[in-house]
């Protein structure tokens, strides 16, 4: 009697075994092969910091998806030994730039991540501290399955800790024109791709009708100048300057925009922009940049040429109080037949 129950036991365990291990097969196999249900929350990140900082000129930041898939597209951008041509045996990578601001403590970390469908979710956390200064990119890269396919990447931000701080705008340049016959102008940024903000909207270009008052006649609408801001990685030693206290900010500000060649309208709308910022030091360095320098960070290109182009960019970063540094000696500028005059102004880490 007991084999006998014995038999009819396991004829009636072992199929809803075996039935069992089929489903659960079938599901991993089914899993596998299809991206849109891949789900994986990576707590413990094995995401890779690169070294480089800075800006990819041919990138575009605000439609970024880049998975590398050979050593060779990797290598295209950056020649940090982080991975290897074996490494890409196995893995792709997806590059993930993190914006910051240069003022930030550099202390950001890939959390975790995890992917869903074809969509990468990217959780970076990161310290703050104080100032108005320009905005930059670190890069890591983030190592994938072959099987998986990447189409989006999304990055959300958490501070872990923030200083009271001003992050308003890094850097503000206005432009004026005043040709000597009303005309049009065609303008163009050498850097487009820094940009951050334009107004009127920066398109590759500006195409504009210009009055010798200098009013600007776009798409039926008329400007005093044409204004656009970008990330700025100018990083300046200060070998020369001033020191400049809080109370005699206006005045200094007055004095030496004079001698760069702006007028009292234009030196006037720069000073209600920074003043306030400038005054909350007690102290600031403050220097203005060479135009090789400016010409650099952002090349400007204007047909028909001007006669004149004055480009007044404003460095500073607070003190806490008065240092020996040598003066700047500034050169005066003078304004002659058609004029192009552009100012703005940046912190210095």
């Amino acid at each position: 009697m007991k084999k006998k129950h014995l038999i009819i036991l396991s004829a009636i365990v072992l199929p809803i075994i075996c039935v069992s291990i089929a489903i659960i097969v079938s599901k991993n196999t089914n899993n596998s092969n299809n991206n849109n249900v891949i789900n994986n929350n990576y707590s413990d990140s094995k995401s890779i910091e690169l070294e480089y900082q800075g800006y990819l000129e041919d990138m575009d930041y605000d439609n970024t998806n880049y998975v590398f898939k050979s050593y060779e597209e990797y290598n295209k951008y950056f020649d940090e030994d982080k991975v290897t041509k074996n490494d890409f045996n196995d893995s792709n990578y997806v590059l993930i730039p993190i914006k910051f601001n240069e003022c930030h403590e550099y202390d950001f970390n890939v959390n975790r991540y995890d992917i869903q469908g074809d969509t990468i979710n990217v959780f970076v956390t990161y310290n703050t501290s104080c100032g108005v200064c320009a905005q930059s990119f670190i890069y890591f890269l983030i190592p994938i399955d072959k099987n998986i396919t990447i189409n989006n990447i999304n990055v959300e931000y958490e501070v872990l800790k923030k200083s009271n701080c001003n992050y308003d705008v890094s850097y503000k340049p206005i432009i004026y024109l005043y040709p000597t016959t009303n005309m049009n102008i065609n303008v163009k940024l050498g850097n487009a791709s820094l940009l951050t903000a334009s107004y009127p909207k920066y398109n590759k270009e500006w195409n504009i009708y210009v009055k010798t008052n200098g009013d600007i006649i776009y798409n039926n609408r008329t400007y005093y100048g044409l204004y656009w801001e970008a990330y700025n990685d100018i990083k300046e030693e200060f070998k020369d300057g001033f020191v400049v206290s809080k109370e005699d900010t206006a005045s200094f500000l007055e004095e030496k925009l004079s001698i760069l060649g702006l007028n009292e309208r234009e030196a006037n709308e720069f000073i209600i922009y920074w003043l306030p910022i400038l005054e909350e030091n007690n102290y600031n360095l403050i220097r203005f940049a060479e135009n090789d320098i400016i010409n650099e960070q952002m090349p400007l290109e204007i047909n028909p040429k001007p006669d004149t182009i004055i480009r007044a960019l404003m460095e500073y970063k607070p003190i806490s109080g008065i240092i020996d540094i040598q003066e700047q000696k500034l050169a005066p500028a003078t304004r002659n037949g058609y004029s192009v005059i552009e100012w703005g102004g940046t912190l210095i880490k």
